[in-house]
């Protein structure tokens, strides 16, 4: 996994923003009017790029959670196999979302450790170069959280 993060939005500093506070979304005065998104590149071998993975704001305490273990265990986050699955919650209003967990699966080999250092080094360039668009996408031809079951299946990241 190559992780993308920032916390500078287009207007600066994204937990000083009164738009980024739980309440200000005019649409049911309980969400952010601007959505805290984290950007994950997902390395699968069948693919020659890596896979960009949003995200959104029920999920970003999770990523960073298993981040900071990892970094607790002297373990970087490119040279791991991680898991995400999906777990159905519901809101207070009775909606249900999915929600990511991230799950250590074993430590990469030196070859795929090398490998991940050097899409790591070239998505960081790249990224540097041109920002990502963070704009939610189009979900109105239907649901990638997989309908009514629950999903325990991990993303097969190998």
């Amino acid at each position: 996994m190559l992780f993308q993060s920032t916390d500078q939005g287009p207007g600066g500093v994204c937990a000083a923003c009164p738009l980024a506070k739980f309440g200000s979304d005019p649409k049911d005065q309980r969400g952010q009017a601007c959505k805290q998104m984290k950007q994950l590149f997902i390395l699968r071998p069948s693919n020659v790029l890596p896979d960009l993975l949003q995200v959104p704001p029920t999920s970003v305490k999770n990523a960073r959670s298993y981040l900071t273990r990892l970094m607790a265990q002297g373990a970087p986050y490119y040279k791991v196999l991680t898991a995400v699955t999906l777990n159905r919650q519901k809101n207070p209003s009775g909606i249900s979302y999915s929600e990511a967990e991230f799950h250590f699966v074993r430590m990469l080999t030196p070859a795929e450790q090398e490998a991940a250092r050097n899409y790591h080094q070239m998505i960081r360039g790249l990224t540097e170069l041109a920002p990502l668009d963070t704009q939610p996408a189009d979900t109105s031809a239907g649901s990638f959280d997989g309908g009514e079951e629950d999903s325990k299946e991990p993303i097969n990241l190998s």
